[in-house]
């Protein structure tokens, strides 16, 4: 999905936001760069475009995995998930059920899985 903003374009692919600001020649940065850095779970998800927060599915410290629903949002009668990259622990909750957000606005922070830091059984 892709939505034109008067400053920028914007386009989610597997949960994930990406944003290509216009340049002053009026072409938009590249989107292939954007894509390729995707692949790094340790940064923000952001909401996708102007939403209300209807489910806030994790918690802070939580686990999950690639595909697991994160936060749920409601615009225009849709309801769309923001999923997981891939493999992390949920760093932190920067929205509420309910509360209304705009595009761009980070709504989870993810970070890398630190199995160095994990015991064993023993």
């Amino acid at each position: 999905m892709v939505a034109n903003g008067p400053d920028a374009d914007w386009g989610w692919v597997d949960g994930r936001t990406f944003r290509w600001p216009h340049r002053p020649d009026g072409h938009t940065a590249s989107a292939a760069a954007d894509v390729a850095q995707a692949g790094s779970v340790a940064s923000p998800i952001a909401a996708t475009m102007p939403a209300t927060v209807s489910q806030v599915a994790v918690t802070v410290g939580q686990r999950v995995a690639r595909g697991d629903v994160l936060v749920m949002l409601e615009a225009m009668k849709m309801e769309i998930p923001l999923r997981a990259p891939g493999e992390a622990r949920v760093a932190a909750i920067r929205c509420a059920e309910g509360e209304t957000v705009e595009p761009g606005v980070p709504l989870v922070d993810l970070a890398e899985v630190d199995d160095s830091l994990a015991t064993a059984d023993e």
